[in-house]
């Protein structure tokens, strides 16, 4: 019997996908306000991945410990002590994503350090950062590149698509040579990261963001039109769209509706 959890937060599904936990999209039209829902259904935890050396995965990860001690951004617990957990990367890395995304309408932002290694933007402006930099087309790899302590320079837009310049270095991590973000997208690109270095930082925030993307893919792939009684609201149904005609009769006959 597999147990699941369930959230309408996409990014939270996002980001434990991103640690290889089995997450399922079951979207819902509602008939009467006309607005669809996803529910993703999160499995239990990654044991699967492990058992699978292409997944290159030798962590447990749980799910309900994970959405207990993130605690909707109040961490504690094991999350608390860990800043540099996969789980907290991809959440960042998610937030820097969407901050970007702001920043296309005009809103300012800076780097806020959470932890050495680990940055988020902020609304708020500062001086652009001096020194080598780098432009990218790329949303998910400017974001993260942001998560690992690169500087947002700027964004501007050149008639076909939004170019993001962040710097070259990351911030200095005490005890720790500086992330060269340069570096990093070389090797994205000659296909030196992916699978073999997958959990370091940047790998990681950008796997969380191409999951991100790959799960909203998927998310209509089988959809379902939810329905409500009659007389008593709070009794409805909720079948496949493709649902044969006999289902629809008797959803009807059962709820006293027409379709």
């Amino acid at each position: 019997m597999i147990s699941w959890q369930t959230t309408r937060n996409t990014h939270e599904a996002a980001a434990l996908a991103a640690l290889d936990i089995p997450v399922r999209p079951v979207t819902a039209l509602d008939h009467k306000k006309g607005i669809e829902i996803t529910d993703w259904n999160l499995a239990r935890d990654n044991a699967a991945a492990l058992a699978d050396p292409a997944r290159h995965t030798s962590q447990l990860h749980s799910t309900g410990p994970l959405r207990r001690d993130y605690n909707g951004g109040q961490l504690r617990g094991g999350l608390l002590a860990a800043p540099l957990h996969p789980f907290l990367i991809g959440i960042r890395a998610l937030h820097n994503r969407a901050r970007l995304i702001d920043t296309q309408r005009g809103k300012s932002m800076i780097l806020h350090e959470e932890a050495p290694g680990a940055c988020i933007l902020m609304p708020g402006s500062a001086p652009a950062a001096a020194g080598p930099h780098i432009d990218t087309h790329d949303l998910d790899l400017a974001a993260a590149l942001i998560t690992v302590g690169c500087s947002l320079i700027a964004v501007r837009f050149n008639g076909s698509s939004h170019i993001y310049r962040v710097t070259r270095l990351a911030r200095s991590v005490a005890g720790a040579p500086c992330v060269d973000g340069g570096a990093l997208m070389t090797a994205l690109r000659d296909d030196q990261i992916f699978p073999q270095l997958r959990w370091q930082p940047f790998a990681h925030a950008y796997h969380t963001l191409h999951t991100l993307r790959e799960l909203r893919r998927h998310q209509h792939t089988t959809r379902f039109i939810t329905v409500s009684h009659k007389t008593f609201h709070t009794k409805g149904a909720a079948f496949n769209e493709r649902a044969s005609g006999e289902l629809l009769q008797t959803v009807q006959r059962k709820l006293g509706i027409r379709l």
